[in-house]
């Protein structure tokens, strides 16, 4: 029986697949993570923005409430009184100091948070003469003019520190993160977790298209694949390869004889007996039916290649047992080589099939070597085989002639042969 095989697939690959799939997985969670990080850095530029708008305004309505409550200080030039007001913004702890000047810019009160001989005595050492507002990175300042009925008496000037707006921005970004690295941790952790079982998945639906459900061994898509696979390597390394093709005798009768289910675990034993007689690194196959096929490297020479297919029909020569009865099951196989008696995958595997046959047309049980001179008998059968069917369908029959037989001692007709 002829198998054909599929086209070989491409042994190599610029990226494995898997390693793809891992850079595209990687690429996707750092792209997440970049995405969620500019968001991060987004909310946290607008809250800082909010933040200072909001701090501003409340600035600017604390420093007119303080500079009405030194309008009359202020007017009487009561440092005193001046001294005690600004002595109350020590409960707003943003603020580094304040000072009061008269209508002339001179310092006349003030108040520091912590001692500062640097501090501004005139309108003019602070800056502020002509600006009402100078916010740094650092520090916030504010001047205020005090006025009593619409006249100016002075002006008040308050200094505050930015600290506390970054340590607010500070715990919010860095919750923010911490927020945004857990949410990235657990959907890392989801997608490795899905990513594996996909993987899993993928792995028993790959034993599944490749494994032989009765026997445990490959199948014939696994078959074409490693043929293919191997033939690519011989190719490439100059070694050579040799195809066994085996074929159970008088399998179907078992079969048939104690059911289906005796035949599958005739089958499984058969299997076993395989693995125990192939090397490790030789590749076992069910094609199907009762056809099976090792695939080996040929590191050895033509002697020791015909010792090992002989010792795969010897496996064959114990019974077997199966539903409580002793079975005897031999096997015919046929033996090519790669790119001796073949320069392809599918001229391997027709060859291989061409000894087995002839092994089965010389009495069963035995090994036979391919020889390219089993292609010329079989084309000359076709060929009878083709001409006889012609003449059947097309041509005016055929007709039976015989010829006597006589004994060379008296002469007598002891039969005939048909021609």
């Amino acid at each position: 029986m002829k198998i054909h095989t599929s086209p070989a697939p491409h042994a190599e690959q610029d990226v494995p697949q898997s390693l793809l799939s891992s850079r595209l997985m990687t690429t996707g969670i750092l792209t997440a993570g970049l995405a969620l990080l500019t968001v991060v850095l987004a909310l946290t530029g607008f809250d800082y923005w909010q933040t200072r708008q909001s701090m501003l305004q409340d600035s600017r309505v604390e420093a007119a409430i303080v500079a009405d409550n030194l309008s009359a200080a202020v007017m009487f030039h009561d440092t005193r009184a001046a001294n005690e007001t600004l002595g109350a913004l020590k409960a707003a702890p943003m603020v580094l100091g304040a000072g009061i000047y008269d209508a002339d810019g001179a310092l006349f009160a003030h108040y520091v948070r912590e001692p500062d001989p640097n501090f501004p005595t005139t309108l003019r050492l602070a800056g502020m003469e002509h600006v009402a507002e100078r916010a740094g990175m650092r520090v916030l300042e504010m001047a205020r003019p005090v006025e009593v009925a619409g006249t100016v008496w002075g002006t008040l000037y308050i200094r505050k520190s930015m600290a506390a707006v970054y340590t607010r921005l500070t715990v919010r970004f860095v919750s923010a993160l911490l927020i945004a690295l857990a949410v990235m941790a657990l959907a890392t952790a989801m997608v490795l977790r899905s990513r594996a079982a996909v993987r899993n998945a993928e792995n028993r639906l790959h034993a599944l298209a490749h494994t032989d459900a009765v026997t445990g061994t490959g199948n014939r898509h696994a078959f074409n694949e490693r043929l293919a696979a191997e033939i690519l390597r011989a190719s490439n390394l100059g070694s050579r390869l040799a195809l066994v093709y085996i074929d159970l005798d008088n399998f179907k009768t078992l079969n048939d004889t104690f059911g289906h289910a005796a035949g599958d675990g005739l089958l499984r034993q058969v299997a076993v007996r395989l693995r125990s007689a192939v090397r490790a690194g030789d590749s076992i196959a069910r094609l199907g039916g009762d056809e099976f096929a090792v695939i080996l490297r040929l590191d050895m020479n033509d002697e020791t290649l015909t010792r090992y297919g002989q010792r795969i029909v010897d496996i064959f020569q114990s019974t077997y047992t199966e539903v409580g009865q002793q079975v005897s099951v031999t096997c015919s196989a046929g033996i090519a080589t790669y790119p001796d008696d073949a320069s392809d995958m599918d001229s391997l595997v027709s060859n291989a099939d061409t000894a087995m046959y002839r092994a089965k047309e010389m009495g069963k049980n035995r090994c036979v070597r391919f020889d390219a001179s089993m292609n010329q008998a079989l084309a000359r059968r076709q060929t009878v085989e083709h001409a006889l069917r012609w003449e059947l369908e097309h041509g005016s029959g055929l007709a039976l002639h015989y010829q006597a037989l006589y004994r060379a001692t008296d002469r007598a007709l002891v039969g005939a042969e048909a021609l």
